[in-house]
């Protein structure tokens, strides 16, 4: 089994505030041999260097992603 590839663009967000957005994106094509269970969603602080874990186990291929700030 190989790592999957990222999700096929274009990513799109929607519904944007200072508090959450709302997120969509195509499964990858390539999936390392086996099928996806879940995504991570992770986001980085624009004063930061480091990404952080926003979504653990997202199941879908779209999701809010809350606590922005």
């Amino acid at each position: 089994m190989l790592k999957p590839g990222p999700p096929d663009g274009p990513l799109e967000v929607k519904g944007v505030t200072s508090e959450k957005c709302y997120l969509h994106w195509s499964h990858p094509s390539h999936d390392g041999g086996a099928s996806i269970s879940h995504y991570i969603i992770e986001k980085r602080e624009t004063s930061r260097l480091s990404w952080t874990m926003s979504q653990n186990c997202c199941l879908a291929m779209n999701t809010s992603s809350e606590s922005l700030l």
